[in-house]
Formats: C-alpha cells, structure tokens, sequence
C-alpha cells in the first residue's frame, strides 16, 4: 500500500495470511485494535503448525506510529525522521519448535522511542533477533527477549530507563551490543544474557556496551552466565 502522505489503520483491522505487507507513505500509523498475524496457519494431522512468519515492512518519510497493536511476524521499519511503538507486542514463535520465527528491525534517521503511551501497556518484544537504530534511542518500560541476539545503535545516544527488561540467549558469535557516543542505563533496567559455547568455531557469546564518549549505569543490572563454560573462551561483559 503506498500514500503520498498518510496511511492510518485503526482498530478492528486485521491482517492475516500474506507471506508479505509493505506500506509506504510519509507517515505510516498503526492505531490500537490493528492485528498483524503470521502467515496462515498450515495444519498437519491434529497438529497446528504457523506457516513462514509473515513480513510488515513500513517505510515512512516522515514518522511511524505503532501504537496499541499485536503484531506476531518478522517487522522491520525504516523511516527518514521518527518511529514510535507504545503500548504493542511484537513476537511470534513455531507451536512445535518453540523457538522464535520474529526478527525486528527499526532503522530511524531521527528518534526511536520504546515505550508506554496512554492505554498503559508496556510494550513486549519475543524475537530471534532484535536491532534498534536511531539519532537518539530512548526504551522504557520495556520488556525485550531475544533467542540470538540484541543490538541497540544511535549516532547520538542511547537512554534506557526502568523497569526495563532485556534478555538474550548468545551462541558462538552472537552479542548483546548496546553502541551509541552517549549511552545511559538508568535506574530499573536489568540487562541479562545466557552465553553458549559454539563447539565449531570455539567462541562464546558475549555482551559489549560502550558510549564513546559517556557511559553512564545508575542503579543499573548487567548479568551474564555461562552454560558449559570452556576454559579458552570465557564470556565476557566488555564496557
């Protein structure tokens, strides 16, 4: 769907069944009640299986509004100035695996804010993998659980306020990487990762936060454990 100016879907909306949605405009808003479901489901004897995760894909000129929605599919936004999730749940998971079928990914040239609005539901993220771009990336309240790995980015900086949540399982090469010239994790925010050897490469998952210019923890929680620890390659936290 492309709009010179806007495209707004509010609520009772419900996408189902594309293996692919692209909606393009200077302003893309999601409105409370739209539901994005994964691909249709297939059904296998008495089993229910999802089909391949469906993609939402936003590109916006100006600004991208999800506010108040269910979307259970990869996601991946890009928007030349703002994107901002308040109130929504993004995850989607295999019924027979039980691992994640979800990738997000918002790219902002300007803010990206993480965070409750006026229905007061903090936002919930279940993913294989989580990547957050943005000029200035604020989270709040927020609860993020990656099966592989995490990455938060801003060229200017990234803050990071309670009670906030992110957890991440980190094989082999995988990281939690939080990067920005100015990086702040306030009071509430709990940052924890389970590391795992990868036996091929001989390597470990580990977590990096660095603020090129200020590092700033307040009342902050880093935690890192190690399942199967090898003696060569230890995880490691690297500030």
């Amino acid at each position: 769907i492309d709009s010179v100016d806007t495209i707004r879907l509010s609520g009772g909306t419900e996408i189902n069944g594309f293996a692919q949605v692209e909606l393009r405009a200077d302003t893309v808003e999601m409105l409370k009640g739209v539901v994005f479901h994964s691909a249709k489901d297939v059904s296998a004897g008495d089993v229910n299986l999802v089909g391949v995760p469906a993609a939402l894909i936003i590109r916006s000129g100006m600004l991208t509004d999800l506010r108040g929605q269910s979307l259970n599919g990869i996601v991946i936004v890009y928007s030349d100035d703002d994107i901002k999730v308040t109130d929504t749940n993004i995850g989607g998971y295999d019924q027979i695996s039980g691992t994640s079928t979800t990738i997000l990914k918002l790219d902002a040239k300007g803010d990206l804010t993480i965070d409750t609005g006026e229905l007061g539901i903090s936002p919930y993220i279940e993913a294989k993998r989580v990547n957050l771009f943005g000029d200035n990336v604020h989270v709040k309240r927020v609860g993020i659980k990656s099966d592989q790995d995490v990455g938060i980015f801003a060229s200017n900086k990234i803050e990071i306020d309670g009670p906030t949540k992110i957890s991440a399982n980190l094989k082999g090469i995988s990281a939690l990487k939080i990067e920005a010239p100015e990086v702040y994790l306030n009071e509430g925010t709990d940052i924890e990762a389970i590391a795992y050897l990868d036996d091929w490469f001989g390597t470990t998952g580990h977590m990096e936060i660095k603020g090129k210019d200020t590092l700033e923890l307040k009342g902050a929680t880093l935690k890192l454990f190690a399942l199967f620890p090898h003696i060569f390659s230890e995880p490691t936290i690297e500030l």
